[in-house]
């Protein structure tokens, strides 16, 4: 989770949290009211916020997968933007490519802008801008660690990134 999300989720645990203080300080009998509606909103933010974050694998899993998953060399298909998702102006980068037998992967997003200094030593962001440069006419290959229990967790590899 990116940390302006994580700011953002802080936020509102803060307002529910002063909310049911001031519900219970006042004498209210509408305290369990002025609790249910923020933790609903608090449930619902949280349920659409972790729809939209798409493949997330912490470092550790991901580490487990290039040791332990089933390795599959994919072909890059596009690099897009999640408009969807915008925080403090910034929406993530995602790349997308494709296996022999037409399945597709998402990477995990990508928080940084091209003037974003900070993230010139990244392999990610060294990978996104060769990516975003793309000979037309040349195939690159990213390698996708599958979980060979869950082929639903997997983790692309974006320091790996090959043009051939």
């Amino acid at each position: 989770m990116p940390p302006p999300l994580r700011y953002t989720l802080l936020i509102v645990i803060a307002v529910t949290a002063i909310a049911a203080i001031r519900a219970i300080s006042s004498g209210s009998t509408g305290v369990g009211v002025a609790l249910l509606i923020p933790l609903a909103g608090l449930i619902f933010f949280y349920f659409s916020l972790k729809s939209d974050m798409g493949p997330h694998i912490d470092a550790e899993s991901a580490t487990e997968l290039k040791t332990r998953g089933h390795k599959v060399m994919t072909t890059f298909k596009a690099i897009d933007r999640k408009w969807n998702i915008s925080i403090n102006g910034q929406s993530p980068i995602v790349v997308y490519t494709q296996d022999d037998r037409g399945r597709t992967y998402e990477s995990e997003q990508l928080w940084f802008s091209g003037a974003d200094s900070t993230s010139y030593d990244d392999q990610r962001f060294k990978a996104w801008q060769t990516l975003q440069s793309a000979d037309p006419n040349r195939k690159y290959w990213i390698p996708v660690y599958i979980n060979p229990t869950n082929s639903e967790e997997y983790y692309m590899d974006l320091s790996e990134v090959k043009s051939f």
